[in-house]
């Protein structure tokens, strides 16, 4: 453990970054001084940030309590966070595919990584830059850590510092792709994440692009991203070129709002580019 003299901060990661190949590049060489399962009551896992359509249609943020969950419900809701409009309004962000049930989604778990300082900047910054078009913010909440998979085993509370996007308006009803939510819901099992939370994101439904035509809008985007791929993120990659691979993500980014434009002007035809159409499904016992 750090000394008395020695400060250290405490960061909590979640969603995505849980993944073993992203967790082991966002900590690098970095020593973790603890670490810890955690859930936090104040934040909710969220699927709300558009991506790109067909393709990698949202990617996950946090909900957070009086920070980033300000929206339509304020206008309609006079019980405030405690009240049915608010419940929707989160429900609809971090359940895609589910049926309302009236309640809260379960609180947002990850892992509580105690940190010296330098080695905190640096993670904090490797773990940007799976995000590099959006602005993000560090925000602290109060979290509870636990151990062997049970919430009811906990082990102290502690405050931490999470990474969430600031100043982006939360969207609801995206799908994520199956491959995306896959390595989220493999990241939470590997991290031994409660069952709770686990059988809460196994009943997530991914994005279907089967219904014909979105399979060919699918690949004509991928058409339309290779160059990128090919002249920035591959190079990235395989010379640890950091600095190359954000260029190429800041490419991607602006692109975003070209296919988005695309997205909505062939709706009509091919359905949506982020969510699915039909009903949802049950919540199997939730």
């Amino acid at each position: 453990m750090a000394t008395a003299a020695e400060p250290t901060r405490c960061l909590l990661l979640y969603g995505a970054h849980l993944y073993p190949a992203k967790l082991k590049t966002v900590l690098g060489d970095a020593q973790p001084l603890s670490s810890s399962t955690a859930y936090t009551p104040d934040a909710f896992l969220a699927f709300s940030l558009p991506g790109i359509p067909f393709l990698e249609p949202c990617y996950a943020t946090a909900l957070v309590r009086s920070y980033n969950d300000f929206g339509s419900w304020e206008g309609k809701e006079k019980d405030g966070r405690g009240g049915e409009e608010y419940r929707r309004w989160v429900w609809e962000r971090c359940c895609p595919g589910m049926e309302y049930t009236g309640e809260m989604p379960p609180a947002l778990e990850g892992i509580i990584y105690e940190l010296r300082p330098s080695d905190f900047h640096a993670v904090v910054a490797r773990a940007c830059e799976s995000i590099p078009t959006l602005p993000t913010d560090l925000v602290t909440v109060s979290c509870t850590r636990y151990t062997d998979g049970d919430p009811a085993k906990t082990t102290g509370d502690v405050e931490a510092s999470m990474l969430v996007v600031k100043g982006q308006a939360h969207e609801a009803g995206l799908h994520p792709s199956l491959s995306y939510l896959a390595l989220i819901v493999r990241g939470a099992h590997l991290n031994t994440l409660s069952r709770t939370y686990l059988a809460h994101l196994t009943l997530l439904r991914p994005f279907d692009p089967t219904p014909s035509p979105k399979p060919l809008l699918a690949s004509l985007i991928r058409l339309l991203l290779l160059p990128s791929f090919l002249f920035f993120h591959l190079p990235a990659r395989i010379l640890g070129l950091h600095g190359w691979g954000r260029v190429g993500s800041w490419l991607t980014g602006r692109s975003v709002g070209f296919l988005r434009a695309l997205e909505g002007r062939v709706k009509g035809w091919t359905g949506s580019g982020y969510a699915n159409e039909g009903r949802v499904k049950g919540t199997a016992g939730m």
